[in-house]
């Protein structure tokens, strides 16, 4: 499952992964494999929470992109 809102929230906002990998204190490719849906990275609650601060959306949109 691609998360192609978050890749273009993320582009919206100027952001390279590189970036959002530091800000959220892992690595590019763990954060590429969020973003693209991989299967051993998960988006958690805490996950969620650290980018709806980075990005500037609520929690809940990015909950409803999640389940949609």
């Amino acid at each position: 499952m691609a998360r192609e809102w978050l890749r273009e929230l993320r582009k919206s906002r100027g952001f390279t992964q590189q970036r959002m990998a530091e800000m959220l204190g892992m690595s590019r490719q763990y954060y590429f494999l969020i973003e693209h849906g991989g299967r051993k990275a998960k988006l958690d609650i805490t996950l969620a929470m650290e980018l709806s601060q980075i990005l500037g959306i609520s929690l809940k949109r990015i909950c409803d992109n999640e389940s949609a």
